[in-house]
């Protein structure tokens, strides 16, 4: 008599396992920002689930980690394919105000960011990474970090 005992057993994890994957969210993209000697895996400040459904940049505060740049001349920085899909873009920002770092939005996965003289100010810099929803205009993500000397 084990087998209806083990076909109960099966019916039961049938029914119990559409709830349990129900509460599974997919992982939230990353970054790697690759400065002098180290690599920092950076999760997003904000990131939305729905391609469709833009982020609210005012919503996604802090500056992030503190990435060394030491002495290099730049930093790379590697995006996860979810962030590459729709495009992409690295701003800097000195003063507060963020500035587009280049003119064109990336769909590679790998990015080296040159360093004017392969110096940072004192203060540092914040770096920000923006993923675009599937319209390529929204953003539908950020991540943020402080470059340091």
């Amino acid at each position: 008599m084990p087998a209806p005992r083990s076909a109960r057993a099966l019916a039961g994890l049938a029914l119990v396992s559409p709830f349990v994957l129900a509460g599974c969210d997919k992982p939230v993209p990353g970054i790697t920002v690759v400065g002098e000697g180290s690599s920092h895996r950076i999760e997003a400040a904000c990131w939305s689930q729905h391609s469709s459904t833009p982020v609210q940049e005012q919503s996604c505060t802090g500056d992030g980690p503190k990435v060394s740049a030491g002495s290099a001349s730049r930093i790379g920085i590697s995006v996860d394919k979810a962030v590459r899909q729709a495009g992409w873009q690295v701003y800097v920002s000195q003063s507060g105000q963020a500035q587009p770092v280049t003119q064109k939005t990336l769909t590679e996965s790998w990015f080296r960011l040159p360093l004017n003289g392969g110096t940072v100010p004192e203060t540092g810099v914040v770096l920000q990474v923006v993923a675009f929803d599937e319209s390529g205009q929204q953003p539908r993500g950020i991540w943020k970090f402080r470059l340091v000397p």
